[in-house]
């Protein structure tokens, strides 16, 4: 998977869009739900700074360190 994200809070412009192009996705939701059967988004926040927050997180370890 590429290395890098879309975020946004339109499901066809910003999240179709990104699964398109085999993009990780996060969506914006400002209190909505997901609403869209053919497509759905990697990661969803509440708001756009949580979004950033989730995505600029460490990615957790894969299991083999250290054997």
């Amino acid at each position: 998977m590429p290395d890098a994200w879309a975020i946004g809070d339109s499901p066809r412009a910003d999240i179709a869009g990104a699964v398109t192009l085999g993009l990780r996705s996060m969506w914006v939701s400002n209190n909505r739900t997901w609403s869209q059967a053919a497509y759905e988004p990697t990661d969803v926040a509440g708001d756009v700074a949580s979004a950033i927050h989730r995505v600029l997180r460490p990615a957790p370890p894969t299991g083999d360190a250290g054997i």
